[in-house]
């Protein structure tokens, strides 16, 4: 089942939904791809392109959270590590020639943790940032 972006989605913050967008762009390619019998060759595009991307992306987050002293960056920032940490089996999987396995892994792994992670961690960031700015902070 595809990954659909929708207005529930949707931070307010542009560049975070752009990038939110593009990472549901990709993981739908990836199960594009494996209908078609190509996900095993697509993996590891999927791989380098995210390899860069996530990092980018938690940073951009990350340098938010800081900049308005978030509450809860500590719960947030564990959140990537998960993530990370998740993506670092499905490189190894990958690694090891398991491109099938990995493909598995990084289409349901990553597919709805990112679902998850931004209805339930990025929103109320997103509301804590609008706070801070409406306040003058």
């Amino acid at each position: 089942m595809p990954l659909v972006w929708s207005d529930e989605l949707v931070s307010g913050i542009k560049e975070i939904d752009d990038q939110h967008k593009e990472i549901f762009r990709r993981i739908n390619e990836l199960q594009d791809a494996a209908k078609e019998g190509r996900g095993r060759e697509y993996i590891k595009e999927l791989v380098d392109f995210l390899d860069d991307y996530v990092a980018t992306h938690f940073s951009a987050e990350e340098g938010l959270m800081k900049k308005y002293n978030y509450p809860m960056a500590e719960l947030h920032i564990n959140q990537h590590r998960y993530l990370t940490r998740r993506f670092e089996e499905i490189k190894e999987e990958l690694s090891t020639g398991h491109k099938l396995i990995a493909t598995i892994m990084a289409h349901s792994v990553l597919g709805m943790w990112w679902v998850e992670h931004i209805l339930k961690i990025d929103k109320p960031l997103v509301a804590y940032i609008r706070e801070k700015i409406s306040e003058g902070g």
